[in-house]
């Protein structure tokens, strides 16, 4: 529907036996739906079409490119759109993207422009140059600094296709531009589109180690399907409480999973309100036990374990051992850094007693051990998880861990056996580029061989 509101702002690929033809029907099918779902602002976005002269803009709000790709081939073959020639422009692989007026003006020196009709640009994929968060994104400060030049120098209608979030920024972030819009055209999902989407919701895909980066594409999906079921300056209806609560949730993981902790607390605690409204313990122990982490790397280290204590206390309700081995550990960081020792490995130990097979735990024990001056047991912790390492092939935790075995038998006078962990270290560095940490393992061992 037409809209003017100035507030709002895997698995491996196996090929499937279907064939072309099928394929071809299914996209159709996929493509008919779309156009049944949205036959009304399809309308008002065809008027607005047929009348726009000149720079004319106009705002169309989609959550997925998938129906991003239907609008746009029902507007290129629609009987209405004979006279008018639609020119694409795909900035999806720019995000690091500026001046768009100048990329506009070079990209149009390019096309062969029919004299016949009517040149009417759509402008794709400039939510990745917008951004998900920060403040003044450079794309948006320039469209709002240089919004008159577009008159004379790309004085076409322009249609900007975007998600619910890239649209609430660009009206925050560059209000003079956004005061020029005609209209806002707002696009529903279709049902196959938000299934598609949903499947990054299954609970195998999240990974609640931190240890790997999640891409920005699952970061944008998950945005999207928040943006889908929390629509910007609307309530979240009742029945779309509990899939609100996992997006949040997971986009909280998400961004602890960039070092983003400032971020994932945020979505955090808004995943947390959910979960006690809908006083779902699981997830409530799940966004608790995270929070504690994102508070942990933040340093406020009582909070940290505020949180962890609750979370610990609803698993012990739910007898969620593996969640009682995460959060255990999250605790036992927590002391570690408040050096609280003792309780920093009574709390590896329960982890470790759960899930024996925890790297990280026998690391952080190590860590522990070896701040107290037990060397040879700090030695043993690290080679346990040293051991894990190797059979699941985490290349650069071995190498830290041969790192830390070589200081720790240095602090026993351990001399051959210290030099050995520390050349082996700096063979897997090598391997794995990281030149700064082969510089401390020659300059230990330089250290080393040149003392007594």
């Amino acid at each position: 529907m037409l809209s003017n509101n100035p507030s709002k702002p895997s698995k491996p690929f196996k090929p499937s036996k279907i064939s072309l033809g099928n394929l071809f029907l299914s996209k159709q099918a996929e493509a008919q739906q779309f156009l049944a779902l949205n036959s009304s602002s399809l309308a008002e976005l065809l008027t607005f079409i047929d009348f726009a002269e000149n720079l004319a803009i106009a705002f169309v709000e989609m959550n997925f490119p998938a129906d991003a790709n239907a609008l746009i081939e029902a507007l290129q073959n629609h009987p209405q759109c004979q006279d008018i020639q639609f020119v694409v422009f795909d900035f999806s692989q720019q995000p690091e993207l500026r001046f768009l007026r100048d990329e506009l003006i070079q990209r149009l020196a390019t096309v062969p422009c029919d004299q016949n009709k009517k040149l009417v640009l759509v402008i794709r994929g400039l939510e990745r140059a917008i951004g998900i968060s920060g403040n003044d994104p450079p794309v948006l400060q320039d469209l709002n600094f240089i919004r008159d030049a577009y008159k004379t120098s790309v004085p076409y209608p322009m249609l900007f296709i975007l998600p619910d979030y890239a649209l609430t920024r660009l009206a925050k972030f560059a209000p003079d531009f956004w005061a020029w819009r005609s209209g806002v055209f707002q696009f529903q999902t279709t049902p196959k589109t938000r299934d598609d989407a949903l499947k990054f919701l299954e609970p195998e895909m999240v990974d609640r180690r931190y240890d790997r980066p999640v891409s920005p594409e699952r970061i944008e999906t998950l945005e999207r399907l928040l943006m889908e079921y929390h629509p910007s300056g609307q309530a979240i209806a009742s029945d779309n409480l509990g899939t609100c609560g996992d997006i949040l949730h997971q986009l909280g993981v998400a961004y602890l999973s960039q070092n983003n902790s400032g971020k994932a607390g945020e979505y955090l605690v808004e995943a947390l309100k959910l979960a006690e409204q809908r006083e779902d313990l699981s997830l409530q122990a799940r966004v608790k036990s995270d929070l504690g982490e994102a508070y942990l790397r933040l340093r406020y280290f009582e909070e940290a374990i505020a949180y962890v204590q609750q979370a610990l206390d609803i698993q012990e309700q739910l007898d969620n051992s593996q969640g009682k081995a995460e959060s255990l550990k999250i605790q036992g960081a927590a002391y570690f850094l408040l050096e609280r020792y003792e309780e920093a490995i009574a709390s590896f130990n329960q982890s470790i007693q759960i899930k024996p097979d925890d790297r990280y735990a026998w690391y952080r024990r190590g860590k522990t051990l070896h701040s107290l001056g037990r060397y040879e047991e700090s030695i043993a912790s690290y080679q346990t998880s040293l051991e894990i390492s190797r059979e699941i092939g985490v290349r650069n935790h071995e190498a830290i861990l041969l790192f830390k075995l070589a200081h720790t038998f240095s602090k026993l006078d351990r001399k051959q056996e210290s030099i050995q962990h520390y050349q082996d270290a700096r063979q897997l560095f090598q391997a794995i580029g990281l030149e700064e940490e082969v510089k401390n393992c020659e300059h230990a061992i330089a250290s080393l061989e040149s003392s007594n």
